[in-house]
């Protein structure tokens, strides 16, 4: 994950970034990063499913990613909720979030930014 604020230019260091998924037997997992100086997190090793598993008709609708949401918390900026980011088997992906400074006065909408990431159509 790499936190930025002003369209990508600064990052935002120090930042609580949690991981949920569910892993390959079904268990829920949660894991915490913190953003360092270039606003990234140490890669997190998630389980997906083996390609091959949905290359062929009949497979049961197993599609070829696991998903991920992801929680991204700065003090004096709005926390963001990524929903449905999708992980492929064997590719590394990095997820750029833009985090939006808090309100002098913020209200309870204000606090938290909403993110659904669409399934893609494979």
């Amino acid at each position: 994950v790499r936190l930025s604020t002003a369209g990508g230019t600064s990052p935002v260091e120090g930042a609580k970034v949690t991981f949920i998924y569910t892993d390959e037997n079904g268990q829920p997992q949660v894991r915490y990063q913190t953003t360092d100086a270039s606003g990234l997190t140490d890669t997190v090793q998630i389980d997906t499913p083996d390609t091959s598993e949905s290359l062929s008709p009949g497979n049961g609708g197993t599609v070829p990613f696991s998903t991920v949401t992801i929680r991204a918390e700065a003090p004096q900026y709005e926390s963001v909720l990524v929903e449905g980011v999708q992980v492929f088997s064997g590719k590394i992906s990095l997820q750029q979030i833009d985090m939006i400074p808090m309100p002098e006065d913020p209200a309870p909408q204000d606090m938290l930014i909403v993110i659904n990431v669409p399934p893609q159509n494979l």
